[in-house]
């Protein structure tokens, strides 16, 4: 069965009940260096991964794990090492927005390599990442009783989707950013997206959200 993971990155999006009330869906919690401290401010006590260059909490009797490696982010460190404890897991990235664009950028192409689909927490809402179809079938995400709701689907460089289950339903429509997008849907009943290729991230209004698997 697969391990439930809570990935903590130092945007500082959520309050630390809202982490806490994550943390508790999961098995494991790890932090992206700095995230240790939105963790560790929240009772939680983390599994700390990165180079440690901007941590401010003391780390004494965690389980941290330096990297100093420059060419590769904390968040490509934290997924490595994920993915080393637990071969077989679900994850749900919290921290993600924070208050820099390139940041941000830089973590979402962390995690189109990371190969599995991830769940995301949000300011507004929650979504997921899914990266491209391995070996380059179909990938289906199906997300059930999503009547009334919002749902956006952005294009991660370029991809090929099909949506249904929403009012304006897409077949196999080339996405790219810099041409067509797909914002502000409206779910109507069970909404099922399938990347034909590329990565897409998906937004859904509303805080209620259940862990969903991918077909490929």
């Amino acid at each position: 069965m697969a391990v439930r993971i809570l990935g903590v990155l130092a945007g500082t999006d959520l309050s630390a009940d809202e982490v806490v009330a994550l943390a508790g869906r999961c098995e494991h919690v790890y932090a992206a260096d700095s995230a240790a401290d939105v963790c560790l401010s929240a009772g939680l006590k983390p599994i700390v991964v990165g180079d440690l260059d901007s941590i401010q909490s003391p780390l004494d009797g965690l389980d941290v794990r330096h990297d100093p490696d420059q060419n590769s982010t904390d968040a490509d460190k934290m997924l490595v090492a994920i993915r080393a404890d637990h071969p077989t897991h679900q994850l749900l990235i919290a921290g993600l927005e924070g208050d820099r664009i390139d940041h941000v950028l830089s973590s979402l192409s962390s995690l189109i390599q990371h190969g599995e689909v991830i769940h995301l927490a949000f300011r507004q809402g929650w979504g997921l990442v899914v990266p491209p179809p391995a070996f380059f079938h179909g990938r289906e995400v199906e997300l059930p009783d999503l009547a009334g709701a919002e749902i956006s689907v952005m294009p991660l460089g370029a991809a090929k989707v099909t949506l249904t289950g929403v009012e304006w339903p897409l077949d196999k429509a080339e996405m790219k950013l810099g041409g067509l997008v797909s914002i502000s849907n409206r779910a109507l009943t069970t909404v099922t997206v399938t990347l034909h290729s590329g990565s897409v991230l998906i937004r859904i209004s509303g805080r209620e959200w259940n862990w969903v698997r991918a077909s490929s």
